[in-house]
């Protein structure tokens, strides 16, 4: 009897799990990700922020902490700052150095990933219906393929510039080469479900997300649990 009462729980749980929508956000530098990443979450819709990830490893990981000086102290000047690791000086010296930028995606990526899945496990646990996967190269790195949707961000492309320039350690050499390296957005559309443009105002934004919900609040998803573990193979 305890047996068979083990699996009838075993077989909710996993009846549950694929329920779960991931929904994933995406995209190019400046386009509104993080005000609609903060929205979802004032809408308490739980949101995995990969850069978020990835500054969390750069502070927190010894190992790559060590590797990072191991091979880069000489050649970055104030890489580390009060004993962490300098992140505007990294990314200005990884931007023009291929070498560096293809270390830090091997060394960090399987790191952001198990982040990933341990937290599609947690929201699953806590019975969550909705989650978003935000990350800038969701399409690029082909991940929207572990997705259910993908919500893709716009802007016009002044305003892209304004709000790129008007960050910290940003100036128009790096946003054009940004731009340059990233997928162009016509060819994004064609991959994706939805599209916000988070140029005509913060309440016309909060309706497209609201449209965007109520179109697939009565959806199963269909990836998880799949989606993580095919990520990290």
């Amino acid at each position: 009897m305890a047996t068979k009462h083990c699996l009838f729980a075993k077989q909710i749980r996993e009846s549950f799990k694929k329920t779960m929508l991931i929904i994933g956000l995406t995209g190019s530098v400046a386009t509104g990700k993080t005000t609609i990443a903060s929205l979802l979450s004032k809408m308490r819709i739980p949101v995995f922020n990969s850069d978020e990830a990835v500054s969390f490893i750069l502070d927190q990981d010894k190992k790559i902490i060590h590797q990072i000086r191991k091979k880069f102290f000489r050649k970055i000047p104030n890489l580390f700052v009060k004993g962490k690791i300098n992140k505007t000086a990294l990314s200005r010296y990884a931007f023009n150095e291929p070498n560096l930028l293809r270390f830090l995606e091997e060394a960090i990526q399987p790191q952001v990933l198990n982040q990933q899945k341990k937290f599609f496990k947690r929201m699953c646990l806590n019975r969550r219906k909705i989650v978003i996967l935000e990350t800038p190269l969701l399409i690029e790195a082909n991940s929207y393929k572990f997705c259910d949707f993908v919500l893709l961000t716009s802007a016009p492309l002044f305003l892209q510039k304004m709000r790129a320039l008007s960050r910290f350690g940003m100036d128009e050499k790096k946003f054009l080469g940004i731009l340059k390296k990233q997928m162009p957005e016509i060819e994004k559309k064609k991959v994706v479900d939805f599209t916000i443009n988070t140029g005509l105002g913060r309440m016309h934004t909060i309706r497209l997300i609201r449209r965007v919900l109520s179109h697939v609040m009565e959806k199963k998803g269909k990836k998880w649990p799949f989606c993580s573990e095919t990520l990290l193979r």
